[in-house]
């Protein structure tokens, strides 16, 4: 009987262990890794453009500024150039020339104006592909994971089940057997006590027990051990 009681708890506990193992292999779990893999990533590219946008409006802002500024420097020595109030030849030459520098100036600084509009125009296009792409994904993560946590409500209630059954047994169990198959159970690979199926097949090596053994593990349970693979064997009597 006790016999019986320990091989139903290492059932248990086995089966435990084979749950847990389905709960990190789940598919949805694994996706569910990828796809928060790629949103990170494409978070992080996100704020990357981000910085570059905010980068390039910070020099395009600072270049029609200055464009700004030269015309208006243009304006006031144009002014002064048609005014009539200067008669000196040299300083209306010196005028004509400045005006002539500074237009030389506005028109390379618009120039680069133009090349910045059409780089900031390419990092919009690509922020709004990113934040669709982000939302994409995480519409799809909230759908995964909610089928995930389903499937995973439903294995970890089949746990739960087998804890409480498992706190039972324990109640009926002495400690000397317990502490056999704890001091067991990582050398048998968590299956120190194989049981005989029908066919007399060892579970723990599936080796064919005799008849003869079969009979000694029934008359004295817990006494007797497969020749093979040393495992305890629990012999039910077949119904």
């Amino acid at each position: 009987m006790l016999l019986e009681l320990l091989y139903r708890f290492q059932e248990m506990e086995r089966k435990e262990e084979e749950l847990e193992k389905s709960l990190k292999a789940l598919p949805q779990f694994k996706e569910l890794k990828r796809i928060k893999e790629r949103f990170n990533q494409s978070k992080k590219k996100l704020e990357t453009t981000k910085e570059v946008h905010a980068n390039i409006s910070r020099r395009l802002k600072k270049a029609e500024h200055q464009v700004s500024g030269l015309e208006d420097n243009q304006k006031e020595l144009s002014r002064l150039l048609y005014a009539g109030t200067i008669k000196n030849s040299k300083e209306l030459e010196n005028i004509e020339q400045q005006i002539n520098i500074l237009s030389e100036q506005i028109s390379r600084i618009s120039d680069e104006i133009i090349i910045m509009m059409d780089e900031k125009e390419s990092v919009e296009k690509e922020l709004s592909e990113l934040e669709l792409e982000l939302k994409k994904e995480y519409q799809k993560f909230n759908k995964l994971k909610l089928q995930y946590n389903q499937v995973k409500l439903n294995l970890e209630q089949e746990m739960k089940s087998i804890e409480e059954d498992k706190k039972k047994l324990l109640l009926e169990l002495d400690n000397k057997t317990l502490t056999w198959y704890k001091e067991n159970k990582e050398k048998f690979k968590g299956t120190p006590v194989a049981k005989v199926m029908e066919n007399h097949a060892c579970s723990g090596c599936r080796t064919i027990i005799p008849i003869t053994i079969v009979k000694e593990a029934r008359t004295f349970p817990g006494s007797i051990y497969c020749e093979k693979c040393s495992r305890i064997l629990y012999a039910p009597e077949i119904k």
